[in-house]
């Protein structure tokens, strides 16, 4: 049954596999912009060429010894992973918009800014939510449990966040089929995956693996982000539709 799910998004990705592309572009390229900015200028900081000493233990040791100056800049470079990740949010919205719209006939570019300007701010408003619930979660399960039982705890604690965060895996495809708000989507999201949890673990599971599977080699990356991430988020708005608590 899950893998009809997989089936379908690749059928359903291989139909609009240009739109899909270059949204998926669009994305890399804001998040990419603001996170190798923010990368470069933590690199800057500790007298290291990104491009030319990187790979010298030596100057690595030397330069990580004055990173506490450091610490007084991070705020950019917070403000600038940050700023990556809301654009994400905000589009990502979109593309699941994409998806949804794929299973009505051909989708286009043009939607990803249409359905993002309409649901984006839910969509970021949501994962704000979702952020925040996760922080909590690290920290009381994976400090609490790390701190009680060292690192066997810290591993527990990680895959007890993992299973819980699977509640919430349909909060986006909710927000967009069902145009609810961030707080409906996510109690939406809740609810179906309560009633299909073993389903909703193994087709998120499954993706996951296959994103490891091709995520070592380097032009696999590219085959993660721009083939197997839109199928997931095709499958996962197909999952809702027929799945959808009511």
């Amino acid at each position: 049954m899950v893998f009809e799910y997989i089936k379908r998004g690749w059928e359903v990705y291989k139909e609009n596999l240009v739109s899909f592309i270059a949204a998926e572009l669009i994305l890399l390229l804001f998040v990419g912009l603001f996170g190798g900015v923010a990368l470069w200028f933590i690199f800057s900081s500790l007298g290291i060429s990104p491009l030319t000493e990187l790979t010298d233990p030596t100057i690595l040791i030397e330069r990580i010894g004055s990173i506490f100056p450091l610490l007084l800049r991070l705020s950019f470079v917070f403000f600038l992973f940050l700023t990556g990740g809301l654009i994400d949010a905000f589009l990502k919205t979109g593309m699941y918009g994409m998806a949804d719209e794929a299973f009505r006939g051909n989708t286009e570019l043009n939607t990803l800014f249409i359905i993002a300007r309409e649901k984006g701010l839910r969509g970021l408003s949501s994962s704000i939510i979702l952020g925040m619930i996760f922080f909590v979660m690290m920290v009381i399960l994976v400090g609490g449990l790390g701190t009680i039982f060292s690192l066997i705890g810290s591993l527990i604690g990680l895959i007890l966040s993992f299973l819980i965060m699977i509640f919430f895996s349909l909060t986006f495809p909710a927000l967009v089929v069902d145009d609810l708000s961030a707080t409906e989507a996510i109690k939406q999201s809740f609810k179906t995956v309560k009633e299909n949890y073993l389903q909703t673990f193994c087709l998120v599971f499954l993706y996951i693996l296959l994103m490891l599977t091709f995520l070592i080699p380097f032009i696999g990356i590219f085959f993660c982000c721009f083939v197997i991430i839109p199928m997931m988020r095709i499958s996962l708005v197909l999952f809702y539709k027929r799945n959808r608590y009511l």
